[in-house]
């Protein structure tokens, strides 16, 4: 019938999965459609807070009415409370007040998922035990636990990011939680001594770990289900950071999915140099790469080469390159002349390499297409090369017929050169 109301006839717990999917000012703006919707909001499961936007900022979260809006919502949902999250400005004088919407989610019981984002400052967060959670996403704050904590059972993933905490307390929350799948950390230092983490556990499958001056040793004892590893840092990360590195790599053997977002090359050329690589990935699949062509150097290359033979099975290889230079220097063309042979010994280019993807910032550089030639020459069973570059780069006449030049082992080998919506097939011999 015509000016039927069907929404309104819709069941509870439908009309409450349609309102879970607005923010809570739309929630609530929904009181105003009918009688019977006039408190349907507060059977959400949960309050999603922010963000603000840069000029609420200063005059909302100086104004103490802005939190006891906050707590009226809290105080004001009357069905099971599953999350509470926070992507806010709150800055470090506005602790205590954050601190009480934490304590007051908590007597409320039932959080599953817990996320305090984009906060000003290093606010301090005293977490307090939220027996059912299953998703804690915290950054850039503070974070110390409950005294006599026992772990969160059933925490599945745990994602802390620039968060500040007691390398005691760190340790603590991951030996307890034993439900553990995805990790996600990159830590703040604690103005003490650097962090020393050893990883335990039997249900970890993914890993994400930030290596920077904060960290002084990262160790996997034992991860039996680990298969996905993202290992990053910043680009220029210096060679000190190779026992480090090293360190979390020896842990990781088992991996299926392995990236290295920091110059890893560079950053283990000391131990490439001397063919000292003592790790194996049995059973690597893909494997994601970045490397700097300002640092070519015959460490780099023995890194390289040690990491596909350390990769028996490897199918798919990433590649970022960066920091490109205008023109090559006399000590990157020996090097390239000197890389570009074939090789034996290495079982993923001899039978399973099929996939090579290259990212490059300029397609006029001849030091950064060593690797091309060298992959070309030596992956026998090589089906595709894409190389993708920065849109608004023009390739290079030269580059097309140095890449033409190339020698290619595999008969299927296809070279596509990528950028936008742009696609160059070469063929190659």
């Amino acid at each position: 019938m015509a000016g039927t109301d069907r929404i309104s006839a819709l069941p509870l717990d439908i009309k409450v999965t349609i309102l879970s999917g607005l923010t809570i000012k739309e929630a609530v703006r929904t009181s105003s459609l009918a009688h019977s919707w006039r408190h349907l909001w507060t059977f959400l499961p949960g309050l999603e807070v922010g963000p603000l936007s840069v000029d609420q900022n200063a005059s909302r979260l100086a104004d103490s009415r802005w939190f006891d809006l906050l707590h009226h919502l809290l105080t004001s949902l009357r069905g099971p409370f599953l999350y509470f999250a926070i992507c806010n400005g709150f800055g470090a004088d506005q602790s205590a007040r954050l601190q009480a919407l934490l304590d007051l989610a908590f007597q409320r019981g039932g959080v599953e998922v817990l996320a305090i984002r984009d906060l000003h400052g290093q606010v301090v967060v005293h977490l307090p035990y939220f027996h059912a959670l299953e998703v804690l996403h915290l950054s850039d704050c503070d974070l110390s636990l409950p005294l006599g904590f026992q772990g969160f059972n059933k925490l599945l993933i745990l994602e802390l990011l620039q968060v500040c905490i007691s390398n005691n307390d760190l340790q603590l929350l991951i030996d307890t939680s034993k439900q553990l799948s995805i990790f996600k950390c990159y830590l703040a230092s604690d103005g003490d001594d650097p962090y020393s983490v050893t990883i335990r556990s039997q249900t970890l499958t993914n890993l994400e770990f930030g290596i920077y001056e904060a960290i002084e040793r990262v160790r996997i004892d034992s991860a039996p289900r680990l298969e996905e590893v993202h290992i990053t840092g910043a680009d220029d990360l210096s060679e000190e950071f190779a026992p480090v590195t090293l360190g979390l790599l020896s842990g990781i053997t088992m991996v299926t999915f392995l990236e290295l977002t920091c110059d890893v090359l560079k950053t283990l050329s000391p131990i490439g140099a001397r063919c000292a690589l003592p790790v194996t990935f049995n059973n690597l699949r893909c494997l994601k790469l970045s490397m700097s062509t300002l640092a070519v150097e015959k460490g780099m290359y023995d890194v390289f080469t040690c990491l596909l033979r350390s990769a028996p099975l490897l199918e798919k290889l990433h590649i970022r390159s960066f920091d490109h230079e205008p023109s090559p220097s006399e000590s990157h063309a020996i090097l390239l002349s000197e890389c570009v042979k074939k090789q034996d010994g290495f079982r993923c280019l001899n039978q399973s390499l099929t996939s090579v993807t290259i990212k490059m910032s300029k397609l006029d550089v001849i030091t950064s297409i060593w690797m091309i030639h060298f992959l070309l020459l030596n992956a026998n069973v090589l089906k595709l090369m894409m190389i993708e570059y920065n849109k608004g780069c023009e390739v290079e006449p030269n580059m097309i017929e140095e890449l033409c030049k190339a020698k290619v082992t595999s008969s299927d080998a296809k070279l596509v050169i990528w950028r936008c919506k742009e696609k160059v097939k070469i063929n190659v011999k």
